[in-house]
């Protein structure tokens, strides 16, 4: 019986290509730069020609070299006023060559005497492309994972300089081995996400719960962006996640406990310095009855993954005249520390005023030395 003989097995290669994930490792980077007068900045840099964009493809491996003269953007020894300048500058480059750059490596000024917040936040910076460096798991039993590396040997290296208070440019490696185009640019995760503004117009269509595909559809006639259908369920999964998390929603649901029980008692939990919410600390009415007849002796304990915003459910508990655990007071905390515990504690005892009961005799707690400490 004659066979056909069976292909060779095609190993897997090490990086796949796609175009998701990455990022800019420095956080809001790009947020204080002012863009008033970005496109007018834009025009400058290019002397009014539109067609010039400083990008020749190289033969067939699909090569791209950026224009390196004087004339260019970046160059090494350029130097920029401030930081601005060099975010509008990076800008002005990403736009006009359909490249994206983000930082790979940041150090803040340590001299107080220099550092601004906007004008000189940082000492050096290290950038790289999106389709940068490629980093390998040494971790075991970990399969490879889709990733846009394509190890890029773009780089672009600035930091300040002390003696002319200005940024310069100090190496640079403008080579990329990959295509740089419009259309695939257009497709990073970055230029396809949709911002606050389109978010709140396309909102109102997932608060009416409309199926994934059609809210895909409609985002597509909206806004001229190449958004995918994961795209749009991973915007819809994290506005339902974004509810419970909103002061306004927290707000409203204390009045509306106040207004179905008037004698509770609720206690927001923030230090006087911040306006960083701690917890909240309530107590119903029938817990107060409970806690002035049978408060003598308090067991106290904490719950966790109880919520999808990680909060603490610390709990006062007092056994009845049935032996019956009853609870006196909840709260929800961010986290266990002495401070945040003290707050919880004084809006205890302002509770058991309340409940016109002078002192607990008892407190029964875990082995847990920071409660015990706050306790004391």
């Amino acid at each position: 019986m004659l066979t056909s003989p069976r292909r060779p097995r095609q190993k897997k290669r090490h990086g796949v290509t796609s175009l998701a994930g990455g990022g800019d490792s420095v956080s809001n980077i790009s947020n204080e730069v002012s863009h008033g007068a970005f496109d007018d900045f834009l025009e400058s840099m290019m002397g009014g020609n539109d067609t010039n964009l400083g990008v020749e493809e190289k033969g067939d491996n699909n090569n791209a070299k950026i224009d390196h003269t004087e004339n260019s953007m970046f160059y090494e020894g350029k130097e920029f006023i401030d930081w601005v300048e060099f975010m509008q500058t990076k800008e002005a480059f990403e736009k006009v060559n359909f490249v994206s750059i983000c930082s790979e490596q940041a150090h803040k000024q340590k001299n107080e005497t220099i550092y601004d917040s906007k004008l000189r936040p940082y000492a050096r910076v290290n950038f790289g492309c999106y389709h940068g460096k490629h980093r390998s798991t040494r971790g075991q039993n970990i399969y490879n994972r889709k990733t846009c590396k394509l190890n890029c040997p773009f780089s672009l290296r600035i930091s300040y300089n002390s003696v002319k208070n200005v940024y310069v440019v100090r190496s640079l490696n403008l080579q990329h081995n990959h295509v740089l185009d419009k259309r695939y640019h257009s497709r990073h995760p970055q230029n396809r996400t949709l911002n606050d503004m389109q978010v709140d117009e396309i909102k109102p269509y997932i608060d009416q719960e409309i199926p994934v595909k059609k809210l895909h559809a409609i985002a597509q006639a909206k806004f001229d962006k190449p958004i995918t259908v994961k795209d749009m369920a991973n915007l819809v999964q994290r506005e339902k996640n974004n509810t419970g998390s909103d002061i306004k929603a927290l707000e409203s649901l204390v009045h509306k406990i106040r207004s179905c029980d008037p004698q509770c008692f609720i206690e927001i939990l923030a230090f006087d310095d911040s306006d960083e919410l701690k917890g909240v600390y309530f107590q119903y009415s029938k817990m107060k009855s409970v806690l002035q007849t049978f408060g003598h002796m308090v067991f106290v304990d904490v719950t966790y993954n109880v919520n999808l915003e990680g909060y603490h459910l610390m709990t006062f508990l007092i056994a009845d005249g049935d032996n019956n655990g009853q609870p006196v007071g909840y709260a929800y905390i961010n986290n266990e520390s002495k401070p945040v515990l003290h707050l919880v504690l004084q809006a205890f005892v302002k509770s058991l005023k309340l409940s016109n009961r002078e002192t607990v005799d008892i407190f029964m707690v875990d082995k847990d030395m920071k409660c015990i400490s706050s306790l004391r």
